[in-house]
């Protein structure tokens, strides 16, 4: 029994073991150690040495030094300690022939030792002898104490003793106590924890001293022959040092009588033993112990007594732990109110048989009291248990009953099929049902003690909660298949046939619905059929005006109202998520009687607001700081986004390669090799000189020179200047004399110097050309443009020394006009991506203030930061004009919609029980946010989203994929229907748009699309044989764009013969704001006599538009131009998502998987034919990821 407790006393005798050490034995042995080697005789200062090669310590703050030589020599070491204390120190040190010597540092602070490391690259030495310093490995001879050195033979001791145990000493015979060490054969005394010194013999501990000839004094307690050995001047007879007296027992030993010290006999009465047992006997005849009179006498008196004694104890006991234990089973037997009694049960079980093997051991040990006792008190309270037994049948018998009337009601109610079972309604069926199983498990467990008619009801009730169970996790599939049929005049009307999957999408109706459709496959029509089954369903029939349907574009939202009225004659509120915000603001403003912001912009809300930031980003341009900004984001424009540094490589050498092969983007669009050539470069290409542009060439061979490189070419000087015949060189040579460590060849400072001092001297040996020079050493000091401007300067007034030269900057303007195409373009576009970070920053809710702390973090690049401080300037003025005159705009309308959600409990609470949302996977974290708040305030509302991922395309204006895809850890417990068919085209289509998605990876979710249509179709690319150097030009880029909208209009005019229409053909690029590529299609076309015209809705029109207004449309024939590299491709270069990032709380780690889905949307919208249109040496990527898809033809 846990409670009754027998109490057993041990005794542990804890018998403390050490390790004798009798003799310490001096060995010689050889220890390899890092050393600093001088050698020589000269005088030899200034050169640098690798100190990690002569460190001796792991935690790299010491090292060791040695002279080797038989001559004294004196050496100084200057060095960096760094860590905690950065500070230079001089090491100076005199060695001896032969010396070592230890160098170690460290820093303290607060009395600890902080980490320092002496820094590898930054020691010099000066030796005023010798002259000459390596590093290197010696093997130098020591000595060290060995206590009880092991040996087989006298010899192997430096005593030349090897005592009987095997062990060196200086004896034959150790006799010395466990612990103690033999000390000179004279005393034995604990061993010294001291470090050993010259005298070492007899100093222990302070319990001796070194007496005559160095023989150890013994303290008291120790062996002795004479009074001289002792500290107290006394061995007495015992040959203990101690007094006349009395005398101290060494530990571990008694002492007897003053006549000396035994240890405890552990042997019988009447064995042999050598000595007294103890001091209470006394040695007989054949030393023989005899027994004490006083121990006899007393012995058995004392063993009675303990008896006595420990039974009275026990007894006591026994009776106080079983009364305890009683007292707390009763005090839980009575607090046990569990609603079945199963629990109380059990536990009056249990005390029912722990009396009745109480009573069993009264009868047993009934000739003492206690037995009789035992016996009467539990006959006592079997009494009193059985009573309460019987109390629990009926209380048993009731909660069986509920078990089967809740599993008979329930089965009953959910055969009619009444509603849809949501995930938390099933969780709550299925903890019932588990909470039911558990405590019907524990009556089974109690059969043998329950009437027959409880046990049978037991087994019915397990039966029926085995029935249900299952019925329960099948309920849902059964529901769906019942609606299916009970509202097939919905879902298969003349007009509209809903295959299985959108009657499945449409029925299903958890807590958060996820709907993942793909492209043509009806989303839409289930979002407005899902509204048309909630009003006409029993007996779940929901209100109107309890269900809100969310839209991105007024003219969706409009289409699906019209729907609803024409359909089912409905008036539900679809709204998109701006209108929402402006409903609800106004109706705030009612309750509240606060006044609300007015609307800034009317119902053409971006084009007036993207005509009012470039209002104000003109007028900030005037003021020269956001000029010079400007000016700076240009010259990094054709930065890569985040330079690598070496951790991002395995292996040093593929850092070197990437160091390598990076180039720099110039104002102009010229590639160079260093950030400081661009530099210079730069500076060039913004001044005048004397009112004039500065011609230069960049790396142009130099003919004239007869030198030449191991590829037997001419050098190529860095800038020419060709009106002046002035060069420039910018040497690659660093502060620290040497090239950077990516430069190829075993020993690249030396060849590069070589190569340098070869290129002087052809400047030196000719009058025609002067040389002027930089180095990255100036660029690294931060003067390099003060000084090439300088020395180009004088280079002038030297060939021409009657002229005066002037530099000046050229006009902003002027310089915008001259940047390379593609930086040009986004400059002119600015305003545009100003507008865009700035919906971003409120669509994420971040402020101008906010953005300031964020553009001061070093982590972002050069590029992002600068297009920032600019975007934050116009951000910062638009706010303060908004809040000046009280007004806001349509990302402010949710924002502040979200606020009042927030901070009103009651604003929209339970207003709705179904929401349901279009387009979801462009939701953005503003409208999530919004979302989110009106579904914590309506408790019981569901939420139906409706969406394809792999049609996200709105991430530039602040939609986030990552709502959908992760869509279940924003609303938990969601419930996925995927939308497989494509009614809009043929497989070919199909196939190749799911593979086009397969290259963005786990990015995506996973679905299965598969072609309604069992036509046949194809997707062609058509590319252009003209090559990339003939379209650098401008007469070359058109001749190229003709030569493809000639072709694409002859194929139309294909298709108009074979009776297609010109509404049935859909054109399509990426960007179509190159007017060049425009104008020439129109004409082209026109000429043809057909008409093509930019977003056009007439049926008589071929319509022309960029990808991302062509979603939700479709065509039976898709032109699709441009699918190249470069500033107008696919992927387009022009848009570069990245520079909005500060205006997030995400990175953008992949641009391209954006522009592959926008690739996916082109090639979608197609029902029978795509046609491609690129050049054959430029193509796009994405051509080359479906190129088992396509047929290729060369034009």
């Amino acid at each position: 029994m846990k409670r009754v407790i027998f109490l057993i006393f041990v005794l542990l005798i804890i018998i403390p073991i050490s390790i004798a050490c009798d003799f310490v034995d001096i060995e010689t042995y050889v220890e390899e150690s890092n050393f600093l080697v001088y050698e020589g005789t000269t005088t030899y200062a200034g050169e640098s040495i690798i100190i990690s090669d002569f460190v001796n310590e792991n935690n790299r703050s010491s090292f060791l030094i040695y002279n080797p030589n038989d001559f004294e020599v004196v050496i100084v070491l200057n060095y960096t300690v760094e860590g905690y204390c950065d500070e230079f120190n001089e090491y100076g040190k005199r060695l001896f022939a032969g010396e070592t010597e230890q160098v170690i540092e460290n820093c303290y602070k607060d009395d600890q030792v902080w980490d320092t490391y002496i820094n590898e690259s930054e020691v010099f030495y000066y030796v005023s002898s010798p002259d000459r310093m390596y590093s290197a490995t010696l093997n130098i001879t020591k000595e060290r104490e060995v206590c009880n050195k092991e040996c087989s033979i006298d010899d192997d001791c430096n005593s030349g003793i090897c005592n009987i145990l095997g062990y060196c000493g200086d004896t034959k015979i150790v006799s010395c106590p466990e612990g103690y060490m033999n000390c000179n054969n004279v005393s034995c005394l604990i061993p010294s924890t001291k470090d050993s010194g010259n005298i070492y013999s007899c100093e222990w501990e302070c319990n001796s001293t070194v007496g005559f000839e160095g023989i150890c004094k013994s303290s008291n307690g120790t062996t002795c022959e004479n009074d001289n050995e002792c500290l107290s001047g006394t061995c007495n007879p015992a040959g203990y040092c101690g007094n006349e007296n009395s005398f101290i027992c060494l530990n571990g030993y008694l002492n007897c009588n003053n006549i000396s010290c035994l240890k405890p006999s552990s042997k019988s009465i009447g064995e042999n033993y050598s000595c007294e047992w103890e001091c209470n006997s006394s040695r007989g005849e054949n030393n023989v112990c005899l027994e004490s009179l006083s121990t006899i006498r007393t012995k058995n008196f004392y063993v009675l007594l303990i008896m006595f004694i420990t039974i009275l104890i026990s007894a006591f006991l026994i009776v106080r732990n079983i009364k305890r234990y009683i007292a707390e089973k009763d005090k839980e037997i009575k607090e046990k109110n569990d609603k079945w009694g199963v629990e109380k049960g059990e536990l009056i079980q249990k005390q029912l048989r722990f009396f009745k093997i109480l009573k069993i051991i009264g009868y047993v040990s009934y000739i003492i009291y206690i037995g009789k006792y035992l016996v009467d008190f539990s006959n006592d309270k079997i009494k009193s248990y059985q009573k309460q037994w019987e109390m629990i049948y009926d209380k048993l018998n009731g909660c069986i009953l509920e078990v089967n009337e809740y599993c008979t009601n329930k089965t009953e109610y959910l055969s009619k099929f009444p509603t849809y079972l949501t995930y938390n309604n099933k969780d709550l069926i299925f903890k019932k049902i588990e909470d039911y199983n558990t405590h019907i498990n524990q009556i089974e467990m109690l059969k043998d003690k329950l009437p027959e008619e409880i046990n049978s009801k037991v087994q019915e009730t397990i039966k029926s909660i085995k029935k249900l169970e299952p019925q329960i996790k099948k309920y849902n599939s059964k529901f769906i298949i019942h609606r299916k049929e009970k509202y097939n005049y919905l879902f298969n009307r003349k007009d509209l046939k809903l295959d299985d999957d959108q009657q499945t999408a449409i029925i299903t109706d958890d807590k958060h619905n996820l709907i993942v459709a793909g492209a043509g496959s009806g989303k839409t029509e289930v979002l407005v059929t899902r509204m048309g089954y909630l009003v006409k369903r029993e007996p779940d029939k929901v209100e109107p005006n309890k269900i809100l349907a969310l839209a991105y574009q007024t003219k969706a939202a409009l289409e699906i109202k019209e729907r609803l009225k024409k359909r089912y004659g409905v008036d539900i509120e679809v709204k998109t998520f701006h209108s929402l915000g402006n409903k609800m603001l106004k109706n705030a403003e009612k309750i509240t009687n606060l006044r609300m912001p007015k609307l800034k912009f009317g119902d053409n809300n971006k084009k007036e607001f993207k005509k009012y930031i470039g209002e104000v980003f003109n007028k900030i341009t005037q003021e020269r700081d956001i000029t010079n900004e400007m000016v700076n984001f240009m010259r990094h424009f054709g930065d890569e986004e985040i330079l690598k540094n070496i951790d991002a490589f395995d292996k040093k050498e593929e850092f070197y390669e990437y160091q390598r092969n990076l180039t720099y983007t110039t104002l102009d669009g010229t590639k160079v090799k260093s950030e400081a050539e661009r530099e210079i470069y730069n500076f060039f290409f913004m001044h005048k000189l004397n009112g004039k542009p500065i011609i230069f060439e960049y790396e142009q061979p130099a003919e004239w020179m007869t030198y030449r490189d191991e590829k037997n070419e001419p050098p190529k000087p860095d800038f020419f200047f060709t009106k002046y015949n002035i060069y420039l060189e910018h040497w690659a040579i660093g502060k620290n004399g040497k090239v950077p460590e990516w430069f190829e060849s075993n020993n690249p400072t030396e060849g590069y110097k070589l190569g340098m001092d070869k290129k002087k001297k052809e400047f030196d040996s000719q009058n025609e050309f002067i040389l002027i020079e930089s180095s990255h050493a100036d660029y690294q000091k931060g003067d390099l443009i003060e000084k090439v401007k300088e020395k180009f300067l004088k280079a002038l007034k030297e060939k021409y020394p009657k002229e005066n030269f002037v530099l000046e900057l050229k006009p902003y303007d002027e310089l915008v006009n001259q940047v390379w195409e593609e930086c040009k373009l986004f400059v002119k576009k600015i305003a545009d991506n100003i507008s865009t970070f700035i919906e971003i920053a409120k669509t994420y809710s971040i402020k101008p203030e906010e953005l300031d702390k964020r553009v001061k973090d070093s982590n972002w690049p050069l590029k992002q930061r600068t297009f920032a401080k600019i975007a934050n300037r116009v951000y910062r003025y638009y706010q303060n004009d908004l809040s000046q005159n009280n007004e806001m705009d349509f990302y402010d309308m949710i924002n502040l919609a979200v606020d009042l959600l927030k901070n009103n409990p009651d604003f929209y609470k339970d207003k709705y029980n179904h929401i349901l949302v279009d387009e979801y996977q462009d939701i953005s974290n503003q409208r999530y946010l919004l979302l989110k708040q009106l579904m914590l305030k309506n408790k019981d509302c569901k939420l139906f989203c409706v969406g394809d991922d792999w049609q996200s395309i709105m991430g530039f204006s602040g939609s986030n994929i990552k709502f959908f895809v992760e869509f279940e850890k924003f609303f938990s417990h969601c419930a996925r229907t995927d939308l497989s068919n494509n009614y809009r085209s043929v497989s070919e289509i199909v196939n190749t748009g799911a593979h086009i998605i397969k290259h963005n990876g786990n990015v995506q979710l996973t679905k299965v699309t598969k072609a309604h249509s069992k036509n046949s179709g194809q997707l062609t690319v058509y590319s252009s044989s003209h090559k990339l150097d003939n379209y650098k030009s401008y007469k070359n880029k058109v001749l190229y764009l003709k030569q493809v909208c000639g072709h694409a209009v002859d194929k139309m005019e294909e298709l108009f013969k074979k009776g297609y229409k010109p509404n049935d053909i859909l054109c399509l690029s990426r960007i179509t704001s190159n007017p060049i590529f425009v104008n020439l299609l129109v004409d082209i076309a026109s000429k043809k006599g057909i008409t093509i015209a930019l977003n056009t809705k007439s049926p008589k029109k071929v319509t022309l538009m960029s990808v991302h207004k062509s979603k939700g449309l479709q065509a039976k024939i898709v032109f699709l131009f441009n699918v190249d590299q470069g500033t107008y491709g696919f992927p387009c270069e022009i848009n570069n998502p990245k520079i909005y990032e500060i205006a997030t709380n995400e990175k953008n780690e992949n641009k391209e998987e954006e522009e592959r889905r926008l690739f996916y949307v082109a090639v979608t919208r197609a029902k029978h034919e795509v046609l491609i249109y690129n050049r054959h040496d430029t193509q796009s990527k994405f051509i080359t990821e479906i190129k088992d898809f396509v047929k290729r033809e060369i034009i």
